[in-house]
């Protein structure tokens, strides 16, 4: 699987504790890590800051060495950044199930969480040695982070943990809350969403969204996906650009922390690393949703089409939440 991720601005020290690692320190993020590498992922030692009351980055510390002493030992670590998730692949190796490559993602730290471009901070280990493996990413929403970092090893990595901290983009509740009633001024379009990748690849979603004349922020939307119906007061009120009856980038973030979903907006388009993803870090219109652990699970594509007049008011009514059987 290929990765069509931007590779820049690798920062490569070494750095002292300042204090032994305790596994009662609650309020830390990982910012950096000591690996240990050669064909495969030796060793993985974690590298903390503790986050401050004031929301800046306080204290290093040293984490616990997972793994063996094989290989040649490099530490990433880039003061003000911190650790945001993981691109890696697992394969065989000598008969067992190794992490065969890892590629530690990072992003500057503000008082308000990660901010700004991720970086990827190189690729360690050869998957080429590997005949067959598999790719992974783990990396959340924006203003998530990496709080702990639990692996399982002996003299070789075999698997790694994350737990997640920070706040997910708060959904902006819209002006029109309650506002689910049929208005046959608005013209109405249809959203319709195939799944392409991720746990719920080949699920369909669909939703109707409906806007006044001449305005680019809708009055209602109503929209199905994986068993539930979410309306504005599920969502972020959405936008879009409308043009000679045609609508495009719809734009809206819904749904509960861990049943986080949108429509080109709420994710950072770099996060999406698959091969059959590639058209979202190109630019193209997109469909993401989380894990329930609160990373990137999967996308899908987006279509639109306008509701001819006469059968505004029927379709409407077969999109509404009560109507479960349609859906």
């Amino acid at each position: 699987m290929k990765f069509r991720y931007i590779f820049s601005l690798l920062f490569i020290a070494v750095i002292s504790s300042t204090s032994a690692f305790a596994q009662e320190t609650q309020n830390k993020v990982l910012a950096g890590l000591t690996i240990r590498h050669g064909d495969i992922i030796d060793a993985i030692q974690p590298i903390y800051r503790t986050i401050n009351d004031d929301k800046s980055l306080g204290e290093i510390i040293n984490g616990q060495k997972y793994g063996g002493n094989g290989g040649s030992t490099t530490t990433i670590y880039r003061d003000g950044f911190v650790v945001v998730g993981f691109i890696y692949q697992r394969g065989e190796w000598m008969g067992e199930e190794r992490i065969a490559g890892l590629q530690p993602v990072l992003q500057q730290w503000t008082k308000d969480g990660p901010k700004g471009d991720r970086i990827i901070a190189g690729q360690f280990g050869m998957i080429d040695k590997i005949r067959s493996y598999e790719s992974d990413i783990n990396t959340p929403l924006e203003g998530l982070y990496v709080s702990d970092l639990q692996v399982v090893a002996d003299d070789f990595v075999s698997n790694i943990s994350i737990s997640f901290g920070g706040e997910l983009p708060k959904v902006v509740e819209a002006p029109t809350l309650e506002n689910l009633k049929y208005d046959s001024k608005d013209d109405y379009y249809i959203v319709d969403i195939q799944i392409i990748s991720g746990t719920k690849s080949g699920q369909l979603a669909s939703g109707i969204v409906s806007f006044a004349k001449d305005q680019t922020t809708a009055n209602r939307i109503i929209f199905h996906y994986d068993g539930g119906c979410y309306t504005m007061k599920d969502m972020s009120q959405p936008t879009a650009t409308i043009e000679n009856n045609s609508l495009r980038n719809l734009i809206f973030v819904g749904g509960p922390n861990d049943h986080r979903f949108g429509v080109n907006g709420g994710f950072n388009r770099k996060q999406f690393g698959r091969e059959i993803e590639s058209f979202i870090p190109n630019g193209e219109e997109y469909f993401g949703y989380l894990d329930p652990s609160t990373y990137v699970d999967g996308a899908g594509n987006v279509k639109y089409r306008k509701v001819k007049n006469r059968e505004k008011s029927i379709i409407f009514k077969e999109y509404s939440c009560s109507n479960r059987k349609a859906w």
